[in-house]
């Protein structure tokens, strides 16, 4: 009962896409029960991308799956994820802090600062969206997340540049 339950809760997140039946490779099955797929990492990454949750070690995540392939010496390609995006999503638009990343991925290529960097952001935005539940409950919403990262973040900045 419970994995059908995960299962539906996943298909109503931003990264689901009906094609990941289709791109997925069978790994194992479990008592007869679960079968467990598995994905390409460039796939990985484009359903990172496509749900760009800011707080939840999704773009640490894609800097990590580029840092390993990296250290494997099985570099992911920019045009990978971009075909992969593509292929899941048709012309959908990823969020912009994932197009931001994907961009600094690519122009920087250092992986490794990357990912402790994206650790870092998110480790904040956990905190900013704790402290504003606590706040002010039950007005979080998952429309309203971003805005309210980025305010924080500003108001944050803003502070510690009048304090130097």
């Amino acid at each position: 009962m419970a994995a059908k339950k995960k299962s539906a809760d996943f298909k109503r997140t931003g990264s689901y896409s009906d094609k990941l039946y289709e791109v997925s490779v069978y790994y194992k099955t479990f008592s007869n029960i679960l079968q467990v797929r598995t994905v390409a990492g460039e796939n990985l990454v484009a359903m990172k991308l496509m749900s760009g949750r800011l707080y939840k070690n999704g773009l640490s995540d894609i800097a990590g799956i580029l840092l390993e392939h990296q250290r494997s010496n099985e570099p992911i390609e920019r045009s990978a994820i971009e075909a992969a995006i593509k292929n899941l999503y048709g012309d959908a638009v990823l969020p912009e802090t994932s197009t931001e990343l994907l961009n600094a991925s690519f122009v920087r290529e250092n992986y490794e600062q990357l990912y402790n960097e994206s650790l870092e952001s998110e480790k904040i935005s956990k905190e900013i969206l704790l402290k504003f539940e606590h706040d002010y409950p039950n007005a979080l919403k998952s429309e309203n997340i971003s805005g309210i990262i980025e305010q924080a973040k500003k108001k944050r900045a803003a502070q510690e540049n009048s304090e130097e």
